[in-house]
């Protein structure tokens, strides 16, 4: 190799280095990196808690309380219906005669955070948040014809209870969308109408071999 190419490759190889080290620089420099940095999305941009504006100890509580005599009971605000939203998030609830009285129904589900807060939300809409008194004692049993609503809210240490009484029509109020709101988040649904149901078709296969053995 010629000392005069030998002289050509280490300028080219020079001025390969000296642009390599001036873009390492450019890129380190505070203006880029503060251009970089603005464009990434901090992590704590739009993670706001969505519980921020829920109590602590937020607690709902949705029966319905339905009389012997009420014979349509195929909406979920016309049947026994119990609905416990514990302040974890844990949605507990239980319709027709799965409802037992004075014991509280099972875990349907649990809730995610922005739907605990969006039934919170709800709760102010309705004008449940801070309405109603103490509870004092159970709530009178319905009478015959009755459907009774009761609403307990617990929240910032004080419990409040509602209790709204229906004979005949239950009107589509405040309590008829929580328990139909709330009903909804624990996959309680509308019993089908009686008429609907079909029997079942039962085949007869001659005496029972064990029945002797009942006796």
């Amino acid at each position: 190799m010629s000392w005069q190419r030998h002289r050509f490759l280490r300028t080219i190889c020079a001025g390969i280095r000296v642009s390599l080290v001036g873009l390492a620089l450019l890129l380190l420099s505070p203006g880029i990196m503060g251009c970089a940095s603005s464009a990434r999305v901090s992590p704590a941009q739009g993670s706001v808690d969505p519980l921020v504006e829920v109590p602590t100890d937020f607690e709902l509580e949705v029966r319905v309380m339905v009389g012997r005599r009420v014979t349509d009971q195929t909406r979920l605000e016309r049947r026994p219906a119990h609905m416990v939203l514990l302040p974890d998030g844990s949605l507990h609830a239980a319709a027709g005669h799965f409802v037992v009285e004075g014991a509280r129904p099972g875990l349907a589900r649990t809730l995610y955070r922005d739907q605990v807060a969006d039934t919170w939300a709800l709760l102010e809409r309705l004008d449940f948040v801070g309405a109603g008194s103490a509870p004092v004692g159970p709530v009178r049993p319905p009478g015959a014809a009755e459907v009774v609503h009761v609403v307990e809210i617990t929240a910032d240490g004080e419990r409040r209870r509602m209790v709204k009484r229906f004979v005949g029509t239950v009107e589509p109020g405040a309590t008829t969308t929580l328990v139909r709101s709330v009903g909804g988040l624990a996959w309680l649904r509308d019993a089908p109408p009686a008429e609907s149901i079909a029997a079942p078709l039962r085949y007869y296969f001659g005496p029972d071999p064990w029945a002797r053995y009942r006796k």
